[in-house]
């Protein structure tokens, strides 16, 4: 999903889209975009600061968008980090990598 500017009747306005991969009429794969949600107008939420739409497309990837509307469509990737705590025994059988055992499946 991603954040865009569109015109109406000469009006900016904002919608978040997605992207998706269909089949047209003739059989070939195309990308359509469906509308998720529509903003509003760009002149309700623009706060007069440069690069507002950039800085909002940004703030949406990262999971925090500046208009508070949008909270309800960012996705949460968190990342989930494992640990995993191991000793390997010079002298052990189950030492798969040890020179001994190598030798006698050979």
């Amino acid at each position: 999903m991603y954040v865009e500017k569109c015109l109406n009747n000469c009006t900016e306005y904002l919608r978040l889209v997605k992207s998706q991969r269909v089949l047209n009429s003739s059989g070939k794969k195309t990308v359509r975009k469906k509308v998720i949600f529509n903003i509003g107008p760009l002149s309700k939420f623009d706060d007069g600061q440069p690069n507002y739409i950039e800085r909002l497309k940004n703030s949406f990837k990262e999971g925090n968008p500046i208009i508070d509307s949008l909270q309800d469509f960012v996705e949460v990737n968190e990342k989930k980090c494992e640990k995993y705590k191991f000793t390997i025994n010079e002298s052990s059988e189950e030492c798969i990598g040890h020179p001994k055992k190598i030798s006698s499946l050979i």
